[in-house]
């Protein structure tokens, strides 16, 4: 849930997102127990962005440490992992739309169409990648969208973009490091592909910095929806009145 920063900053620009999990004196276990995680298919990467969105509340409180590993986040991960599927099945059907085109004219015997197919395909990539790229840049944006507003925030799309134009170089930079991070992640690859799971959970707990870094440097109002109410809490009962001296 959504918790106003607090006064002292614990990043202070968009790299410091790269070391900030390392801040945190239980780093190891805590990445190894959520890397294990993202081993499972679709309930390892809602825990992990659920993880994320942990974390950056304890940003958000001044502590500079990562959430508490395991399945906990896991419900408040799916509607973030709903929105980035959403965007990502879009980006898909565009490809999927130019790719079928594509088919279709270098199947036939017609030297022309062929050609145009030909260059179908390479528009189907370009906009595949294109999209994506985009998507990993509007990623931090997305996320704060989704941890302020819910599921309908995440997938309103003029608003993400209004934010992004509003605030272009802190969402760019955001979208950056966002990238910069997953990239590095990539490189887990190496070590037998598993690895790729541990340098994930990285990657998710450095996004949380980053979002966080984003979140305190855009404009007054942001273009972001307006942070979900707390709920309000009970008035604590007065201790009742000491037993009458005898």
């Amino acid at each position: 849930m959504y918790q106003q920063p607090v006064a002292a900053p614990a990043i202070n620009s968009a790299s410091d997102a790269i070391g900030f999990p390392f801040r945190d004196p239980q780093w190891v276990s805590k990445i190894l127990i959520q890397g294990l995680i993202n081993i499972i298919p679709v309930v390892g990467l809602m825990a992990g962005l659920g993880w994320t969105l942990a974390t950056l509340d304890n940003l958000r409180q001044g502590r500079q440490e990562l959430a508490p590993a395991g399945f906990g986040h896991l419900g408040r991960g799916a509607g973030l992992f709903v929105v980035a599927l959403v965007y990502s099945a879009l980006v898909g059907v565009v490809f999927l739309i130019f790719w079928i085109v594509a088919v279709g004219l270098t199947s036939t015997r017609n030297e022309a169409l062929g050609a145009i197919g030909v260059i179908f395909i390479l528009i189907a990539y370009l906009l595949a990648f294109a999209g994506g790229l985009a998507l990993q840049f509007a990623f931090p944006t997305i996320v704060l969208a989704v941890d302020r507003g819910g599921v309908g925030a995440g997938l309103n799309f003029a608003q993400i973009l209004a934010t992004i134009r509003g605030n272009s170089s802190t969402a760019l930079m955001a979208g950056l490091f966002s990238f910069l991070l997953y990239l590095i992640a990539g490189f887990g690859q190496i070590a037998c592909f598993v690895g790729f799971y541990f340098t994930l959970a990285w990657a998710m707990a450095g996004l949380a910095a980053v979002v966080y870094w984003e979140e305190r440097n855009l404009a007054p109002g942001g273009g972001m929806p307006a942070p979900q109410a707390m709920p309000p809490q009970p008035p604590s009962m007065p201790p009742p009145p000491p037993p009458p001296s005898a």
